[in-house]
């Protein structure tokens, strides 16, 4: 049980570094956003959703690496009614 731990704790870590990286990497593409669009509009507005993006990666990397742990494990319900939670939060955001 404790090599299980063990391995959990240490695939938590490669998907908080993972996604440092990837959010890191998304920040330093961000002047490339700059040629997605001709409107100087389009492109000022994208570039604060961008920024949230990069950061969001981070706890992407942990939940990605949670979600397969839980299925891993058998936690299907559990995992199940995460899901419907999340979904009625971002439909609920949308309105």
């Amino acid at each position: 049980k404790s090599a299980a731990k063990s391995l959990v704790n240490r695939l938590m870590s490669w998907g908080f570094i993972l996604g440092i990286v990837l959010g890191s990497l998304q920040l330093v593409l961000l002047p490339a956003l700059q040629k997605s669009s001709p409107l100087e509009e389009v492109r000022q507005a994208a570039v604060i959703p961008s920024i949230l993006a990069s950061v969001y990666q981070i706890m992407n990397g942990l939940v990605f690496i949670g979600e397969g742990v839980m299925v891993g494990c058998g936690n299907f319900m559990q995992l199940s009614l995460s899901t419907v939670v999340a979904t009625c939060a971002a439909l609920l955001s949308l309105n």
